[in-house]
């Protein structure tokens, strides 16, 4: 799926020179960026970043995903993906970053496929009035937007946790099954992220997506489930009808 980088395995043996530190744990974050809207459907995109399970890497990957407001479903498009690992030049007592492009072949132009939906770009609407917009509140398990009595926006936390799961799921059998210091494979990785039994929370992006005016709308909120412990976590975005 993926071009394999040159410097994809030179994560073995980086930092054998350099001062000895200890393997931190590995540790992936998932991070949706609105990125246009056509019909009925949100796009956005995916940012991963992932150590490696070293000091001196990371991978990134970013994928456009098209959200569809009534179901909740996603199609997934790679993008792009990058790969920076760091080696020590006993010359200057400092580390060098180098960075290899490891872009899949059927990456595609999310203008391109947005033009193809007939949609269109937000252009910087998201966040330009989250400090008016109603916050988000949660009670008796049902998340909840309203800006007046007969405009109020509701999704069941436990449905938006679910879909949470299922996105990271999801995007773990399409990430790159790249090696890494751990004896563990990628993919492993990211499903270990899921939220399982910890507290998500939830916040409303301030702009209504009003994909059928007078009829339908969708209010776009951001939730973020910790990976374990109160750790980081990801950060993705749905849509309450």
């Amino acid at each position: 799926m993926f071009r394999k980088s040159a410097l994809a395995v030179g994560a073995w043996v980086l930092g054998v020179a350099a001062p000895a530190q200890a393997t931190p744990p590995d540790h992936v974050v998932i991070i949706d960026t609105p990125f246009g809207v056509s019909g009925e459907t949100l796009f956005v995109l995916r940012h991963t970043s992932d150590n490696l399970g070293l000091h001196t890497a990371q991978r990134s990957e970013t994928w456009l995903v098209a959200i569809d407001a009534a179901s909740g479903e996603e199609t997934f498009w790679p993008v792009h993906a990058v790969e920076r690992h760091s080696e020590w030049v006993e010359e200057t007592g400092g580390e060098v970053w180098k960075v290899t492009s490891d872009v899949p072949e059927e990456a595609v132009n999310p203008y391109a496929i947005l033009a193809e939906h007939g949609g269109a770009t937000l252009a910087g609407s998201p966040g330009r009035f989250d400090s008016e917009a109603p916050a988000a509140s949660v009670s008796d398990g049902i998340i909840s937007v309203e800006y007046q009595p007969d405009r109020r926006f509701v999704l069941r936390a436990e449905e938006a946790q679910a879909r949470h799961d299922a996105a990271v799921a999801a995007l773990a059998n399409k990430v790159a099954n790249v090696g890494r210091m751990a004896p563990v494979t990628t993919r492993d990785v990211f499903l270990g992220t899921l939220a399982g039994e910890a507290t998500c929370t939830f916040t409303s992006l301030g702009w209504p997506l009003w994909l059928t005016p007078g009829e339908k709308a969708y209010q776009p909120i951001r939730v973020s489930c910790p990976a374990w412990d109160g750790a980081e976590g990801h950060s993705l975005i749905q849509l309450l009808p």
